[in-house]
């Protein structure tokens, strides 16, 4: 029998003594939970089917690569960092949310949010020579109906 989740719960650290935890040799038909950690640093080596934060609170996450997708819901202040691929990322009820990418990753990768805000993902440049692109996520929409369909777009604000 071989773990299909590796739970991480109620890992507690402090401002200045993070918890450090290694889950060593992730497998693809395995999911990593983080739930309820607190000033938390988690390693995730191997490739995984998925990574879930749930009510975590200044919690980063560093992990190779993904099958499925990462999932953040009510959190604040937390890091993913992917050092491999993944194809989406989604963000629920969270605040203060920063998602590190490689140029490659986020050519073709896609991030979905709901109900969040603080949200930025940097893309690491593909050479040293280069800077890294940060960008904040939209967190306000408008819609219209256009010809019978909905159309949705971020707000754009205009300078003065």
């Amino acid at each position: 029998y071989q773990r299909r989740v590796h739970g991480v719960a109620n890992q507690r650290g402090t401002r200045t003594e993070r918890v450090k935890l290694e889950i060593s040799e992730g497998q693809p038909h395995q999911a990593v939970f983080i739930c309820n950690c607190e000033f938390a640093f988690v390693a995730v080596c191997g490739k995984v089917n998925s990574v879930q934060l749930v009510d975590c609170r200044r919690v980063d996450v560093r992990f190779e690569s993904l099958i499925a997708a990462a999932e953040v819901t009510n959190c604040r202040d937390v890091q993913l960092e992917a050092t491999g691929l993944f194809a989406s990322c989604s963000v629920d009820k969270s605040h203060g949310v920063h998602l590190y990418t490689s140029a490659a990753c986020a050519a073709a990768a896609e991030v979905t949010t709901c109900a969040s805000t603080g949200l930025n993902w940097t893309v690491q440049p593909a050479t040293i020579d280069e800077d890294p692109l940060e960008v904040p996520l939209p967190e306000q929409f408008v819609t219209k109906i256009v010809d019978g369909r909905l159309f949705t777009s971020p707000v754009e604000h205009a300078g003065c």
